[in-house]
């Protein structure tokens, strides 16, 4: 009888331990659904640029309608920054290179005329 009850005791502390296993598997998915859902709203935030404070968005204004691309910055470190213009499909049409000590900025159309400007900017 003893043995018995020990078997179904171990059975049923075996079957507790399984749920709980599972509840934390459920949870770990949970956890790693929201971090992806933090990331992909931090890229969102990214993505939505003021490239107002940029020294080089008088240039770009003149040169690209900015209202009609979102901007991306690719690249921003003490020596450069990269900046990509894509239309409402998602496809890269600019793509502008600013090298900060020397003030150079080059605007290339991605899929057209290539060089749209290469100078330095006051």
């Amino acid at each position: 009888m003893k043995k018995w009850l020990l078997t179904i005791m171990s059975v049923m502390f075996l079957v507790g331990c399984t749920e709980d296993t599972q509840d934390t598997t459920e949870n770990l998915d949970m956890d790693i659904a929201d971090t992806q859902e933090s990331i992909e709203n931090a890229n969102a935030i990214e993505q939505t640029l003021d490239l107002e404070v940029y020294e080089e968005y008088q240039t770009l204004s003149e040169k690209i309608d900015l209202t009609l691309y979102q901007a991306t910055l690719e690249t921003d470190n003490p020596g450069k920054r990269i900046l990509l213009f894509t239309d409402a499909d998602g496809r890269k049409v600019y793509k502008s290179i600013f090298i900060k000590h020397d003030r150079h900025l080059k605007i290339i159309e991605l899929d057209g005329d290539g060089l749209l400007y290469n100078h330095q900017i006051q």
